[in-house]
């Protein structure tokens, strides 16, 4: 039988090795994970260059960029406010379905919003917004992100490291031709494309309304809404083009201006809660005093006998 023999100070020797090997080992996979985890996005506006006459309206699409799964965004895009007004902004193909902030012009020069995603981004790109500035004044207006925030869809709120390239437009000195730009009016209404109703996934108590509308001539100034969870309607309140709702409102009003005063007008309907929570209670009070009303009767007309 062969017999091994272990000094102590082999044992000692082998001890610190495996050790030393087990912490740079470890500090390789944390470095590995670590960088997989931190990953890096790019928020981008497109076109990166433009050139539009004086009066045009423009659209300026926001991009975001990664090879990881994404899910909450927030952002300021900056502009000269002397060359470009900023008239409404798309969210139709945004794989931001939640929104807590939209662009509004309410800050000179400065659009700002934030938002999430119920359901990760899983490709490379994808469509955060779309931004129409009408051009004011010919030269360069530059677009710029100061710091924008890219949040991967980990569950643990990281990060990511983004990327946020500046966009030139070049404004020239021809004007634009349209029947509104040449002193015509404006008179087509705008046209509200869709109106979507879904869950909230952070409150039971709320339903997300998204809103798309589209105006041709002069863009879309503002859009309204009001809403029956009873017999009548609550005020008009402005909305932004996703906002949340009662879970129990059986009708929806939207009415949408353009920038020459024309509306538009729409209504829908939740048939399921309009059964059950105006006809059925509204059946049974109908029934109740039929039933009373036919018992008095039934009742007189047999004691006249």
């Amino acid at each position: 039988m062969t017999k091994f023999f272990f000094s102590r100070e082999r044992v000692r020797r082998f001890v610190f090795t495996f050790l030393l090997s087990s912490v740079f080992l470890s500090g390789l996979l944390y470095s590995s994970v670590f960088a997989a985890t931190k990953g890096s996005a790019s928020l981008v506006l497109q076109p990166s260059v433009m050139k539009s006459p004086i009066g045009a309206l423009i659209k300026v699409k926001m991009v975001v960029q990664s090879n990881f799964p994404l899910n909450a965004y927030h952002a300021t895009v900056t502009y000269p406010e002397t060359m470009l007004r900023f008239v409404r902004f798309d969210t139709k193909n945004s794989v931001v379905d939640i929104w807590h902030s939209e662009p509004n012009g309410k800050t000179p020069g400065a659009l700002e919003f934030t938002g999430g995603s119920t359901k990760a981004l899983a490709t490379s790109s994808g469509l955060l917004g779309t931004i129409i500035f009408q051009t004011l004044a010919s030269g360069s207006a530059t677009l710029t992100l100061p710091r924008p925030e890219i949040y991967i869809a980990d569950g643990l709120g990281t990060k990511a490291d983004v990327n946020a390239p500046a966009v030139m437009i070049t404004v020239t000195t021809e004007t634009v031709s349209s029947s509104v730009e040449n002193g015509g009016i404006d008179v087509a209404p705008p046209t509200i494309m869709k109106v979507s109703m879904t869950d909230d996934p952070f409150n039971a108590k709320q339903k997300i309304v998204g809103v798309t509308s589209r105006d041709a001539e002069t863009g879309i100034q503002a859009t309204f809404a009001r809403e029956k969870t009873g017999f009548f309607w609550n005020e008009w309140a402005p909305v932004n083009n996703s906002f949340a709702i009662d879970k129990d409102t059986w009708a929806l009003a939207i009415r949408t201006i353009d920038n020459a005063g024309n509306e538009e007008q729409q209504v829908i309907y939740n048939w399921p809660i309009l059964f059950r929570n105006i006809l059925v209670p509204l059946l049974l009070v109908l029934g109740i005093m039929l039933f009373v009303f036919f018992s008095r009767w039934y009742g007189n007309r047999k004691r006249k006998r």
